[in-house]
């Protein structure tokens, strides 16, 4: 299979996916890798840019969803158009971003084209809390429309399927490094080391030209709190870890230890 040269990262949603962009955006710029863009040069793209979206770039990234139905690119909820032509999509993105769960042959032959494949990976209760408080923030109160009638309605209805959700999207991805190019990051890896994850992040790049010294350096302008400070986005909230121990009830505890367990405590994650 054909190399492109092109970065796909993946990973559930409020699981740290946008500090991932900006820190392979950020690593490849600093390695001189030429971007290219196929949602950058749509006819689409000029008016996108006006819209209301959730960050800035938004309109700006190539995303990429794998379903039943085939390949599609968007920008967020507003346009999307199928993909027809894997090869000829490929040779006109670097850097693809997904939510899709994996999808056997369908997520093969995108993963197979691709130099580094990244997932990343939160504590699944912190990612649904991290969910809640988007959903329920100025923006997706305004364009999401949440069923839930408020947080705590939201919460308690995705208590009791999220975590079985949780597990197949991530127990996939983990099951596929054995043969695909797929790298695993865990979010609260990045908080509590971003010098060390950056250094592997370049690494499976190839990017051999971002010492750790460098790394060192670019943590300090991707850290969370320093991207925070300069983005007004609702994707940056409070990036805190451990939160579900004092937000999440007993009973909605139980409900991912019993869903999810194993795997949790394979990355990890504790039970209580």
């Amino acid at each position: 299979m054909r190399d492109y040269d092109v970065i796909l990262q993946n990973g559930m949603a409020k699981s740290g996916n946008y500090w991932l962009y900006n820190c392979l955006q950020t690593l490849m710029a600093e390695a001189g890798v030429p971007m290219r863009s196929y949602i950058q040069n749509h006819v689409i793209y000029k008016e996108a840019r006006t819209w209301s979206l959730s960050f800035a770039e938004q309109a700006s990234i190539d995303v990429m969803d794998i379903t039943p139905e085939g390949y599609f690119t968007r920008i967020s909820s507003k346009f999307s158009e199928e993909i027809i032509d894997l090869d000829a999509h490929f040779e006109r993105v670097r850097h693809l971003w997904s939510h899709s769960p994996y999808r056997g042959a369908m997520s093969d032959a995108v993963y197979e084209r691709c130099r580094a494949v990244f997932y990343i990976v939160r504590d699944p209760r912190d990612a649904l809390l991290s969910q809640a408080d988007f959903m329920f923030s100025e923006y997706g109160r305004t364009h999401l429309k949440a069923t839930a009638a408020d947080r705590d309605s939201f919460i308690e209805e995705r208590t009791r399927a999220y975590p079985v959700h949780w597990a197949k999207h991530v127990g996939a991805h983990l099951g596929a490094q054995t043969r695909l190019p797929v790298t695993i990051i865990q979010y609260e890896a990045m908080k509590a080391d971003l010098p060390g994850q950056l250094s592997r992040l370049a690494s499976a790049m190839g990017l051999n030209d971002v010492t750790p010294a460098r790394a060192e350096g670019l943590a300090a302008e991707l850290g969370f709190n320093a991207m925070k400070a300069r983005s007004n986005s609702a994707h940056l909230n409070k990036g805190r870890t451990g939160r579900w121990r004092s937000e999440l009830t007993g009973e909605q505890q139980a409900r991912f230890v019993e869903a999810a367990g194993e795997l949790m405590t394979k990355l990890g994650y504790a039970a209580s």
